[in-house]
């Protein structure tokens, strides 16, 4: 196999996974034992984000690389409507609360 084709393949596994995982957090967010207003926390690295506010935004596998998000930051995914409706995506790659260190730092040239 070339690189491609085992890139394709992860890259389908993982769009995959993150599938089955949206589908998880909609099953525990309308869980009858769940309480309203009950909030969620999803902790990883910053693909599996990226695949869920794909997910979310009920895009394809190829919009994956529209997104960015580093390492720490934080994105909010709000269901006003309950788990039912579509989320809504409150906000992505917040990283104000990493103080002096949300300030993307690059190396001198």
């Amino acid at each position: 196999m070339i690189a491609s084709q085992l890139d394709e393949e992860a890259f389908s596994a993982l769009w995959n996974r993150s599938e089955k995982a949206w589908e998880s957090l909609l099953d525990e967010l309308s869980d009858e034992k769940s309480n309203p207003g009950e909030i969620m926390v999803v902790v990883g690295p910053a693909m599996t984000h990226i695949s869920l506010i794909a997910q979310c935004l009920n895009l394809t596998k190829e919009a994956l690389g529209l997104f960015h998000l580093d390492a720490g930051s934080i994105s909010v995914i709000d269901f006003p409507d309950g788990p039912s409706s579509k989320g809504v995506i409150r906000c992505t790659n917040y990283t104000a609360h990493l103080g002096r260190w949300s300030i993307p730092i690059t190396k001198p040239a």
